[in-house]
C-alpha cells in the first residue's frame, strides 16, 4: 500500500492509513529523525537488531491531538497531509518555505486541513 493509493475521504482511523507493521530498518528514533513525519512506519530496528514500537502518526495524535482521538475528521487530515508530503517540491516551495523542516510543514499542513482541531491543540503547547 502507498500513500498515494489512499482515498483520504474514506479514512476514519489511523489503521486506516498504516494497514501493516512497517519497520525503519535504518537504526530506529534518532534525534535526527525529528525533522521528519514517517507515515507509514510503525517501527524501528535498533543497531542491534531488536524491533520497537515507533509510530510517529500516533505520536503526533497523542501529543497534540489525543482529545480528538475519536474524530474520523482528524484521520483525513493526517491523510491527507501526508499525501502533500509525498508530493514533489519544486524549487519556489522551497524558496517559500525556507528551513521550514518536514515535521513543521507537516503540522503547518495539519492546520490549514483541520483548523479548529489544530488551533485547540496548538494553544495547549
Amino acid at each position: 500500500m502507498s500513500i498515494k493509493s489512499l482515498n483520504c475521504e474514506e479514512v476514519n482511523e489511523l489503521s486506516d492509513i498504516q494497514e501493516k507493521k512497517v519497520v525503519d530498518s535504518k537504526g530506529g528514533n534518532k534525534s535526527t529523525d525529528a525533522k521528519f513525519v514517517s507515515c507509514l512506519q510503525t517501527h524501528a530496528k535498533d543497531k542491534n537488531g531488536n524491533v520497537s514500537e515507533v509510530n510517529e502518526l500516533k505520536y503526533i495524535i497523542d501529543t497534540y491531538f489525543k482529545e480528538h482521538k475519536d474524530n474520523p475528521e482528524l484521520y483525513k487530515a493526517l491523510c491527507k497531509c501526508c499525501k502533500e508530503k509525498e508530493e514533489p517540491v519544486s524549487d519556489l516551495d522551497k524558496l517559500i518555505n525556507g528551513n521550514k523542516t518536514e515535521r513543521e510543514e507537516f503540522m503547518e499542513c495539519l492546520e490549514l486541513h483541520e483548523v479548529n482541531i489544530v488551533l485547540e491543540a496548538l494553544s495547549k503547547l
